[in-house]
């Protein structure tokens, strides 16, 4: 709120009326309402004027809650319908913003997950271990993932394991072949999966040979 201007009567003013108030002149400024008020008598005009921004400020909080409440209804929908979502995709504000775009875009949806085998490298030197993902039916495990997933627009590839993000960067590498046409959002994740590296997708698009 931005008070303007609070004018005081003058001293002859007041002489020849001494039960008028001082004069009240002020503008508010909210999102959606602008008032410009003015009053000859101050105060009772700041008590109806404090009535109305804790009536306004009312109204924002319930829109605030009312618009919080449907958000969380949206979320708890979406992860309903995708449900197979591993945590840490779901916890990832700015993906989960990008499947909600494509929801509204794409006719159907398909999740994948495979899991790629790890080794464990020992270096007695510096006395620790490292792991890197089997060579083995590694491109199997790809084409797998990718397999019918060819004509989507849109995917998000989470790649997670205990592996090095160059390591993570091939696996999207070697996803992305295989999906030329496809616009493509990743996350990588540092954690152990029962020793393997986990490859999960999200993929939209039109896919009239699945039930969605």
């Amino acid at each position: 709120m931005q008070v303007l201007r609070r004018q005081g009567r003058s001293k002859s003013s007041r002489k020849t009326s001494r039960s008028r108030s001082s004069r009240f002149s002020a503008q508010l400024n909210f999102q959606n309402i602008k008032l410009d008020v003015e009053s000859d008598d101050a105060v009772s005009s700041l008590k109806e004027l404090n009535k109305m921004l804790t009536t306004i400020k009312t109204i924002e909080f319930n829109q605030e809650a009312i618009a919080v409440a449907q958000q969380s209804l949206e979320d708890d929908a979406l992860t309903w319908r995708l449900g197979c979502l591993s945590d840490d995709v779901r916890e990832s504000a700015e993906l989960m913003a990008f499947i909600r775009d494509c929801l509204k875009i794409e006719e159907g949806f398909r999740h994948k997950k495979v899991a790629l085998a790890n080794k464990k490298i020992l270096d007695f030197e510096e006395r620790k271990a490292t792991s890197t993902v089997r060579t083995d039916r590694f491109q199997q495990k790809v084409a797998h993932f990718c397999s019918s997933c060819e004509k989507a627009n849109y995917a998000v590839v989470h790649v997670s394991g205990s592996i090095p993000d160059h390591e993570k960067k091939q696996i999207l590498d070697h996803v992305k072949q295989r999906l030329p046409r496809t616009h493509v959002r990743h996350l990588f994740t540092e954690k152990d999966v029962l020793g393997k590296t986990l490859l999960e997708g999200v993929f939209f698009g039109n896919f009239p040979d699945e039930e969605q």
